[in-house]
């Protein structure tokens, strides 16, 4: 299988379908398949209900007996044509013509029926900030979410019934995750708590308070209290409080303990600056409010500033920067 990912961007329903790729991991999943087309899913996450309704749709389709031997079904197929051209020898290409396109109806009407039985039960919820705006969530099963500026979350409507709980983040956010686990020892499907991040960034958790960043093929886990566990593709690191993650477009990993450059202080929409670079400030804003500030001696970029900075206050900020 290839490991490009990229083509399910545009993929739509019956691209899915008809993936054999797709089909082997529905009807035969494995551990290498199942982080595979996660992974696909954290990189296009708006693919996610058409996955779900294609998922919905292979599962719900009629099997075909793959114990009947081979030289059997050429008998079977022999008898068809011999008896299409017994009685209509003229119009045999026609006929089988006909024949494929039926099977095409059957396979459009199981998808038809598929999607409405699918639209019936399930939806992504899907929420978002602009410029400046920042937005307090409640999810279903008592976690909260804090959601930065120019950030966005996704997540099942079936959110606690599911077998997982996931979100999918970019942006920032800070995350308060209900702690449903009852036995330490065994942690069951329906208590596991995901974030999605770019790059393969997959971050679980039981109870905890932590923050996310994932911008511009960077991503940054930073934990406030509990623990995470940290997935990029075969790698796993354990956080403690205090510790940070990062990545970057390389999927270079770097776990540090570190005082971070930028420390956001989500109840109070402020951004701590602690030696923080120019350079650092100007995406920061650019995050925030949507500005990209220009400076005209590139030397100023490597500048480190202390400080702090509103996140919700566009001209406040700036005037402090001036």
């Amino acid at each position: 299988m290839t490991k490009n990912s990229s083509k399910y961007s545009t993929y739509q329903l019956f691209d899915f379908l008809l993936d054999p790729d797709f089909k082997s991991w529905v009807l035969h999943p494995t551990g290498e398949l199942d982080e595979f087309w996660n992974a696909v899913i954290n990189s296009h996450p708006t693919q996610y209900d058409t996955m779900q309704k294609a998922i919905s749709i292979i599962k719900n389709l009629p099997t075909v007996d793959q114990n009947i031997h081979i030289d059997r079904k050429n008998i079977l197929w022999d008898k068809i044509e011999q008896n299409l051209e017994r009685h209509h020898p003229k119009q045999t290409s026609t006929k089988l013509r006909i024949l494929k396109y039926a099977a095409a109806l059957i396979l459009i009407f199981g998808a038809a029926s598929g999607i409405w039985f699918y639209r019936q039960t399930t939806s992504l919820v899907q929420i978002a900030t602009g410029n400046g705006e920042s937005k307090s969530i409640r999810l279903p099963d008592g976690s909260n979410i804090s959601l930065a500026p120019n950030s966005e979350i996704s997540y099942h409507k079936d959110f606690v019934k599911n077998e997982k709980r996931e979100i999918w983040a970019k942006g920032e956010a800070k995350f308060n995750v209900t702690h449903l686990n009852q036995n330490p020892r065994t942690v069951l499907k329906g208590e596991r708590f995901i974030v999605h991040l770019d790059q393969e960034v997959n971050v679980e958790v039981l109870g905890t308070i932590f923050s996310v960043s994932s911008r511009q093929g960077k991503s940054l886990v930073e934990l406030l209290s509990g623990s995470v566990r940290v997935k990029q593709n075969q790698k796993q690191f354990l956080l403690q409080p205090g510790e940070s993650l990062t990545t970057n477009p390389k999927k270079e990993v770097v776990v540090s303990i570190k005082p971070l450059a930028i420390t956001r202080e989500w109840e109070q929409h402020t951004a701590t600056l602690n030696r923080t670079s120019v350079q650092q400030i100007i995406v920061l804003i650019k995050n925030t409010y949507g500005i990209e500030l220009q400076v005209e001696n590139s030397a100023i970029l490597a500048k480190e500033l202390d400080g702090v900075l509103p996140l919700n206050d566009r001209e406040r900020a700036l005037e402090i920067l001036n």
